[in-house]
């Protein structure tokens, strides 16, 4: 009986939903928040950049510090971005059951004279134009120009929905990828 209960909890919790929901604002300085839904837990994150600084301030419920750009742990994600890169059934895999929720965004562009503003807006209006047409109701983004502030900004919202089994799956198939290109260098050397 105990082991009925311990794989029914491990299929619940292989099917719970996990919702990121990232919200970006960028003009005279930036800043980012990042929410995590898993079931009933929540996290969230903020990230403050103040304007023509390098510091970069995170804060949470427990409390805010100063990350120097050294300090941010940016090795470890590159390196299951590239291994992610390179495993094309796990890239594939992960990206077949990413659902995008939403995304809203409203880019307001300025440059340095009003018709280059004009132009970059046109051709940015023309870019967002050519998205697929199943993406209309879930993709919103606004191009405007600006001709009164001296900086352009950016206002973003995205939300994706997939599941925790997902994750785990992705990662046991990086883990395989990786481990059968190991194999592959070593009986390559050898």
């Amino acid at each position: 009986m105990l082991w009925l209960w311990l794989l029914l909890m491990m299929g619940y919790t292989l099917l719970l939903d996990i919702r990121i929901q990232a919200d970006l604002r960028h003009g005279d300085g930036t800043h980012a928040r990042l929410r995590l839904y898993l079931g009933a837990i929540h996290r969230t994150w903020h990230l403050t950049r103040p304007a023509r600084s390098a510091q970069i301030l995170l804060a949470r419920e427990d409390g805010a510090q100063v990350l120097s750009p050294g300090g941010i742990p940016v090795q470890r994600g590159w390196m299951v971005l590239k291994a992610l890169h390179r495993a094309d059934r796990a890239r594939r895999f992960l990206l077949h059951h990413i659902h995008l929720e939403r995304l809203d965004a409203q880019l307001t562009i300025h440059t340095s004279d009003a018709d280059r503003t004009a132009l970059v807006t046109g051709a940015l209006r023309g870019v967002v134009a050519q998205l697929p047409s199943r993406w209309h109701k879930r993709v919103r983004i606004r191009v405007l120009p600006e001709f009164l502030q001296t900086f352009s900004t950016v206002q973003a919202r995205c939300i994706i929905r997939l599941r925790l089994g997902t994750i785990l799956l992705t990662a046991m198939l990086l883990l395989l990828a990786y481990l059968l290109e190991r194999r592959q260098t070593e009986s390559e050397e050898a």
